[in-house]
């Protein structure tokens, strides 16, 4: 028993006409779920179509015969098919398709994810310091690590004899130091 998937491939941009109905150019397509063919389906549909809609999935049963022919016993092959109902897994694994892929946040959308949360802490007025999860990422102490920040700033000062900038990371300012130590 194989699985056979029955789809549209839509190419170019999908126009519709005043009754909602597809007028794009498109075509049928069947191939077997599963297997290389598949695969390689898969790999390289979105770059041939703008868009591809499973119709329907059916499961191939093949069952071998024989036919008398000039006396001669020939075997051959009799395909059935018969529809599946839950066809929910297969659209989804062609719609992921054409999703974009998640992009990973740059170091200043992290920083503003981050503000944003800090924000919402203080607007819902917690009692205790909010712990905030970035993406994923590791968890700060948001007081912690502002107390630390504050040390090396103030640190900053003492050494360098002059207020970093208010952008400055604790990195950069801790390499400073460093080097104004020696």
């Amino acid at each position: 028993m194989e699985l056979i998937v029955k789809m549209r491939l839509f190419s170019g941009k999908i126009h519709y006409d005043e009754n909602g109905n597809v007028t794009s150019t498109n075509q049928l397509y069947k191939i077997h779920h599963g297997g290389v063919n598949w695969d390689k389906f898969k790999k390289n549909v979105t770059h041939s179509f703008s868009k591809a809609v499973v119709l329907g999935v059916q499961e191939e049963h093949t069952k071998e015969l024989t036919k008398e022919y000039h006396g001669k016993n020939h075997p051959y092959l009799e395909y059935t098919y018969k529809d599946v109902a839950n066809i929910d897994a297969i659209k989804a694994e062609i719609t992921a398709l054409y999703e974009a892929p998640a992009k990973a946040l740059t170091p200043d959308q992290k920083r503003i994810e981050l503000l944003e949360a800090k924000i919402e802490a203080m607007i819902n007025a917690t009692s205790k310091p909010a712990k905030v999860k970035v993406k994923e990422e590791v968890i700060i102490d948001e007081d912690e690590a502002a107390l630390e920040l504050e040390m090396i700033r103030d640190e900053y000062l003492e050494v360098v004899g002059k207020k970093p900038n208010h952008l400055s990371k604790k990195e950069t300012l801790i390499k400073a130091i460093n080097e104004a130590k020696r």
